[in-house]
């Protein structure tokens, strides 16, 4: 994968996020394309956006972080959106309570 294959979504604004600093080792750039998913990333920058503006669109690579809960019918479709703009790898980072029942979600097909 190039860096530009790679998009992390998130519930939340950048600043706010649990990946805010991820790119201090200087090995890449995160690169926050909410307002502007039209962003032309230079080499060695991942793309960043919340789920609610990348709805419609897709990466070859995407890592979700950030889910708070799959607790609402809300909170599962913002996962579902999310884990479906993967093309063809996705990462889901999340606590081991959360992960087990979103591993259960996806299994019975409800996200």
């Amino acid at each position: 994968l190039k860096y530009g294959d790679i998009v992390v979504l998130s519930t939340r604004r950048l600043n706010a996020s649990g990946v805010l600093g991820a790119d201090s080792s200087g090995s890449f750039d995160l690169v926050d394309v909410t307002e502007n998913e039209t962003i032309k990333l230079q080499p060695k920058q991942v793309a960043f956006s919340t789920v609610h503006a990348f709805k419609g669109m897709e990466a070859t690579a995407v890592i979700v972080c950030d889910i708070e809960s799959v607790n609402t019918d809300e909170a599962r479709s913002i996962v579902y959106v999310a884990m479906s703009r993967a093309k063809s790898h996705l990462v889901v980072l999340a606590n081991n309570k959360l992960r087990d029942t979103i591993v259960e979600l996806r299994n019975r097909k409800l996200i």
